[in-house]
């Protein structure tokens, strides 16, 4: 994966304001995110 692509993916996801993460939230929502953005 590029890392523009990780930035998004994961920065920006996380970095939302208000936003709250666990660990375990943030490991669910990711594979979830990624399989959206590349439409798998």
């Amino acid at each position: 994966m590029i890392e523009g692509a990780c930035r998004h993916l994961i920065k920006d996801r996380m970095d939302i304001t208000g936003a709250r993460w666990t660990m375990r939230g943030a490991e669910a929502v990711l594979p979830l995110a990624s399989l959206y953005i590349t439409g798998d």
